[in-house]
């Protein structure tokens, strides 16, 4: 996807258009010109976007990257990764803000289609957006479903991972959501393999099938008494979250701790963890 570049005011509003981001969102020129840009994040989400903001300007950081959700001009979502940095004057002095987007509708949608759940109505509402999704020109196969009757667990057996001749002995598995049947039956793959391999006393952290899910389940195992070697995460975005928790705690992958995803999710294969 196409990056959008935007230069934002010290007050947060947009100076000069991000043309990417506009097209994207569905507004004019006049709509966005000098507005806010914190008015187009959806309302669960923008507090956090204004207090990082303020930290920007009042210099106590140098940039931030969230995942946002900002509101389509027809009412939908569209996600974007947001990278917000500050530039300033050679005096020392704040001059203005740079916002650089990339949508990621399609994947984010894609972290639940196709994944059963036991939450049929958080089912409905994926299901309902992705059909909104489709219904713009977005392409994709399969639906959030509910549970099928009769289904079997064989895909248990290819999930599991390799820990014979391993030398982990103190494990954490970042589980996902209990509500998400892919994420309890990979979780389940990983337990029966481990105790297999003779590892049964195995850390549990449960979150969202997310990037941030990762993280902060990587941020809980870090935090925690045991002396963990090896993260499991039940997706590779979750791990992808990990690898940044273990990066902002300088600690060093894979000299200090290992971490393996599942999904074989192809830009997953791109950081180099320090």
């Amino acid at each position: 996807m196409p990056l959008g570049i935007g230069i934002l005011d010290l007050q947060g509003h947009m100076t000069s258009a991000n043309e990417v981001l506009r097209h994207e969102l569905g507004y004019s020129h006049e709509e966005l010109a000098g507005s806010a840009f914190g008015a187009f994040i959806h309302p669960d989400d923008r507090q956090d976007y204004l207090d990082r903001f303020t930290q920007l300007v009042e210099g106590q950081a140098d940039l931030f990257v969230l995942d946002e959700r900002l509101i389509r001009r027809d009412g939908g979502t569209l996600w974007v990764v947001l990278t917000v940095s500050s530039v300033w004057h050679a005096d020392g002095s704040p001059g203005h803000v740079i916002s650089v987007t990339q949508e990621f509708t399609e994947r984010k949608l894609f972290e639940g289609v196709g994944s059963r759940t036991t939450d049929a109505s958080g089912a409905a509402a994926l299901a309902a957006e992705f059909g909104a999704f489709v219904s713009r020109g977005g392409r994709g196969r399969g639906q959030p479903t509910q549970p099928r009757r009769g289904y079997r667990r064989g895909g248990e057996q290819r999930r599991r991972p390799s820990t014979r001749g391993a030398s982990h002995r103190q494990i954490a598995v970042l589980a996902g959501p209990t509500n998400l049947l892919t994420a309890r039956e990979r979780t389940s793959g990983f337990r029966r393999a481990l105790a297999d391999a003779g590892l049964n006393n195995v850390q549990m952290v449960h979150g969202p099938f997310t990037w941030d899910g990762g993280n902060g389940a990587a941020k809980a195992v870090v935090a925690g008494s045991s002396r963990v070697t090896c993260m499991l995460a039940v997706n590779d975005v979750m791990a992808m979250g990990a690898l940044a928790a273990l990066r902002d705690a300088s600690i060093s992958v894979p000299q200090e701790i290992s971490v393996a995803g599942l999904m074989t999710c192809r830009r997953c294969a791109t950081p180099r963890p320090r």
